[in-house]
C-alpha cells in the first residue's frame, strides 16, 4: 500500500494536527523542525530514513545529538531546515504542489562554509518529482529529490520502535493528508 505497513496505530488514521485548515508549507516546515528538537529519537529516524532513501550508510548518523535549524537566514533567503549531527548535515528545501524557484545554490554554499561536515546532503522533499529539474540546472547538481510519499513511508516503519506522542502522531496524519 501507499502508506507502508499498514496497522492499527498508523498516523494516516490518526486525526490530522491541522484538521480545520489547510496548513502551509511554512507551518508544516516550522512544526517539522519543532518535533525534530524536542525528540531525538524521532529526529534520528527521519535522518536514517533520509539517509536510507539516499542509498547511504545510515551508520553515520548513529549519535543521539542532532541540532535542527529552521528558516536559517542566508543573506538573500531562508533555508527551510538544517539538521546537523557530529559528522553530518541535511539541508532540506520543503515543497508541496510548488516548482523550485529558490537560490538553491546559495543555500548550498551558506552550507558548505558555515557548517563543515564529514557528510553534507542536500535534499528537496517535494510531493512531486523534480530530479530532473535538479539534474539539468547546473548549479543545482548537488541536490537530491525524495518524495513526502517516500519519506514518510520509510519514516513510519523506522517509528515502530519509538513511542510517538499523540502529537507527532497527528503532525504526520497532517502531512499524509497534505500530500495525497
Amino acid at each position: 500500500p501507499i502508506f507502508g505497513i499498514d496497522y492499527q496505530d498508523c498516523s494516516y488514521r490518526c486525526t490530522p494536527l491541522y484538521r480545520y485548515i489547510d496548513p502551509q508549507e511554512k507551518q508544516l516546515t516550522k512544526a517539522l523542525s519543532s518535533f525534530l528538537k524536542e525528540n531525538p529519537k524521532f529526529c534520528k529516524s527521519f535522518v536514517c530514513s533520509i539517509l536510507e532513501l539516499l542509498h547511504q550508510d545510515i551508520s553515520t548518523c548513529q549519535t543521539e545529538i542532532f541540532d535542527c535549524l529552521c528558516e536559517t537566514h542566508t543573506g538573500e533567503k531562508f533555508i527551510d531546515n538544517i539538521i546537523t549531527w557530529e559528522n553530518g548535515v541535511i539541508c532540506i528545501e520543503v515543497k508541496f504542489d510548488a516548482q523550485l524557484q529558490n537560490m538553491l545554490e546559495n543555500y548550498q554554499a551558506y552550507v558548505e562554509k558555515n557548517i563543515k561536515r564529514k557528510n553534507s546532503y542536500f535534499i528537496v522533499i517535494s510531493t512531486q518529482n523534480l530530479q530532473f529539474e535538479l539534474e539539468n540546472t547546473k548549479k543545482w547538481k548537488k541536490w537530491k529529490n525524495l518524495l513526502w510519499r517516500d519519506v514518510l513511508r520509510t519514516w513510519e516503519s523506522k517509528l515502530n520502535n519509538i513511542k510517538e506522542d499523540e502529537d507527532i502522531k497527528r503532525y504526520l496524519s497532517s502531512l499524509w493528508h497534505k500530500i495525497l
